[in-house]
């Protein structure tokens, strides 16, 4: 599926969620929390960091249209990483009593999701 329509299915579920404003340099969750919600990127800009022992890196950054913190959410695992707003960042909050009903209701999502996923793992 082409990239802007995975982007648009992804901004479709995030329609009627609050928005939530992350100023950059701020952190939107750590690694290591409980997982409550998922974000897509509505304006700005956002960079996923994990700690490992010689100190903390980015793993990639998250722009326009894109998800974040769907991973938590799906595994039931704590945050597998930090995420902080590389400069002023406007995001949909979508809690998980409404992302996996959406998920079950729209196969397509679910795939896309999916597909996104193994995309981050397979990338160097």
């Amino acid at each position: 599926m082409a990239q802007t329509t995975q982007r648009e299915l992804l901004l479709g579920m995030f329609r009627d969620a609050p928005a939530r404003t992350v100023r950059a340099a701020q952190t939107l969750f750590r690694e290591g929390e409980g997982g409550d919600a998922a974000y897509v990127v509505l304006s700005g800009r956002l960079r996923v960091e994990r700690t490992d022992g010689g100190g903390t890196g980015v793993i990639r950054e998250v722009g326009r249209g894109e998800l974040v913190g769907e991973l938590a959410l799906l595994t039931g695992a704590p945050r597998s990483a930090a995420v902080r707003a590389a400069r002023d960042t406007e995001l949909g909050r979508l809690p998980r009593e409404r992302f996996e009903p959406l998920l079950r209701a729209h196969p397509s999502l679910a795939i896309e999701v999916t597909r996104m996923l193994a995309g981050w793992l397979a990338a160097p």
